[in-house]
């Protein structure tokens, strides 16, 4: 870390510079991530599903390959994916800006892989994988061991907030309408960002990502009248008011 203090101070613009092919480097790499991990998941689910019912289960390997084949290099997947890495390279400088080199900056810039990551899988199928929430989850919690963000504390309440605020609105929703509005992959990451952002910042955090999705469910029902009947996914809203607490709200410029 030493090295790259030593080349931000002398040669910042070097720094961002190299900050930024990183985030691009990353960016293609979980764009990656991002397309083919729902069909690996689908394809585990199936398998398990088969193995359940004891019905024979298709060769596993081939199976596997078949299912990512579905997702193979498509017309849309390039620029989808120039864009996931451009988001990385400009969000990896914007944070540069914010922290010098350092634990703190390594761990901000994981942050901001996983929540970016997390958001296009979930707009894109409404999928939000535990494999990818509960890390974030964990590492949220070990990040403020020592107070990085916010005191241990306030990380823990805002895990077990989190989680509960939305478990709560889910139930009671359901119980007033029959009808699911929140998956338990948004309640898993709304407990991630509390272990980040503390529980103080939840309701500002819950505020910004429903006044998002409002905001763009009513730009889609203007643009598409039957915008109104597709299901909405509330991980991109929740990503991104994440996103905006802790580099705003949480994390002083320091740089």
């Amino acid at each position: 870390m030493n090295t790259f203090a030593r080349l931000a101070a002398a040669y910042p613009e070097c720094w961002l510079g190299l900050l930024m092919l990183s985030g691009g480097a990353v960016g293609g790499v979980m764009s990656r991530v991002a397309l083919q991990l729902p069909s690996l998941l689908e394809h585990r689910w199936r398998q398990a599903a088969l193995r359940q019912l004891k019905l024979p289960a298709a060769d596993e390997a081939a199976a596997l390959w078949r299912c990512l084949g579905k997702r193979a290099p498509e017309s849309g997947c390039l620029p989808a994916a120039l864009a996931h890495a451009l988001a990385h390279a400009l969000l990896f400088m914007l944070v540069g800006l914010w922290l010098p080199p350092g634990w703190r900056l390594l761990a901000l810039l994981l942050f901001c892989t996983l929540v970016l990551t997390l958001s296009i899988i979930d707009f894109n199928t409404m999928l939000l994988p535990d494999v990818l929430t509960l890390p974030l989850l964990w590492l949220g919690l070990l990040c403020n061991l020592n107070g990085w963000f916010v005191p241990l504390d306030q990380a823990v309440i805002g895990a077990v907030t989190g989680y509960m605020a939305l478990w709560l609105l889910f139930w009671l929703f359901k119980l007033g309408s029959g009808k699911e509005a929140l998956g338990y992959g948004d309640f898993k990451l709304t407990a991630a960002l509390g272990a980040w952002c503390g529980w103080q910042s939840l309701p500002t955090l819950l505020l910004l990502a429903a006044g998002g999705g409002l905001a763009y469910r009513l730009l889609r029902c203007a643009w598409n009248k039957h915008g109104a009947q597709q299901p909405l996914a509330f991980g991109p809203w929740l990503g991104m008011s994440g996103l905006v607490n802790l580099l705003f709200f949480i994390v002083p410029i320091s740089y």
